[in-house]
């Protein structure tokens, strides 16, 4: 046992070894059928329901027991909060064997579980928005998105003022992959693929950042942190596409910065070799009022 949230619920890790059968006979019968919801179980405990969705990955059976909350929901609330940890921590082994991370994956099911409205077993709208992990577009007209779009277009240029090779004298040592800009909750621009505007979106969602731009005027924030892009880790094609392919060695950092009702996500690439994997897997987050200076670099 690797993990348990709460610390003090022993329910389901009491019942855990007859999951584990049935995740062993699953095994057997569909080895080939892994990452995703395979049955949904229904237990009662002093006369509450409760709905046990089982996600099978290679080596770990994570059980997750929701209560009140309808079993048509499950499949995707599991997918999002499984894909948030692996963009995270790169596996859910890697997340959940370092008691480290624990403090953090603990206070990220609190925030799910608070945004999951629970007060009601229907499939209602605030619980089907919970869920969903479409990305909702703010249409505006074109000579702003054009603007916009020039503006993002701008920050992503290596030759963008004090981001450019010759403010510093060297190369720079991200290479910017992409950005999207949030006004709010909704989506005003992106230059980004699918796959990474997602892992960002479920980010901000579940990590309450989006909650708090849609609610109050936010000072500057700054957030930077190593993470593992679904695209590049577990949504591989089968065949290997013909032509230039992104480097396998890569690492990948996200960096955000928020400022009144808008957050700019911005994806950056590196080799990276040069540090361990483990000094930078934290994300750093920094408040900074209007009156306060900048830091004169990101780089590090």
């Amino acid at each position: 046992l690797l993990f348990q949230f709460p610390e003090k619920c022993s329910g389901l890790s009491g019942m855990r070894g007859a999951f584990v059968t049935i995740y062993s006979s699953l095994a057997e019968i569909s080895p080939s059928s892994t990452n995703r919801v395979d049955f949904k179980s229904k237990i009662t405990k002093a006369n509450c329901c409760f709905y046990i969705p089982v996600y099978r990955t290679y080596y770990d059976l994570p059980l997750l027991s929701f209560g009140m909350i309808h079993p048509l929901l499950l499949p995707k609330v599991v997918q999002n909060l499984i894909r948030v940890i692996r963009v995270q921590y790169n596996s859910l082994h890697e997340a959940f064997s370092h008691r480290d991370n624990h403090p953090s994956i603990s206070a990220l099911l609190t925030s799910v579980l608070h945004q999951m409205d629970m007060s009601t077993s229907s499939v209602d709208v605030d619980q089907c928005s919970s869920c969903s992990n479409t990305v909702q577009y703010l249409h505006l007209d074109s000579v702003f998105n054009d603007s916009i779009d020039r503006l993002v277009t701008g920050v992503e240029a290596p030759d963008c003022k004090e981001m450019s090779e010759s403010y510093y004298g060297c190369r720079r040592t991200y290479t910017v992959l992409g950005s999207c800009l949030f006004y709010k909750d909704s989506l005003i621009c992106n230059h980004l693929p699918h796959d990474d505007l997602l892992d960002i979106y479920l980010y901000l969602k579940y990590q309450h950042i989006m909650s708090v731009c849609c609610r109050e005027t936010v000072q500057t924030t700054v957030i930077w942190r190593e993470i593992f892009p679904t695209r590049q880790f577990y949504n591989l094609p089968e065949e290997e596409p013909f032509g230039y392919t992104e480097p396998v060695s890569a690492r990948w950092v996200w960096l955000f910065v928020a400022y009144k009702h808008t957050i700019l996500c911005s994806m950056l690439e590196t080799n990276g070799y040069h540090t361990s994997s483990r000094q930078n897997s934290s994300s750093l987050v920094t408040h900074l009022s209007e009156t306060t200076q900048k830091p004169s670099s990101l780089q590090n």
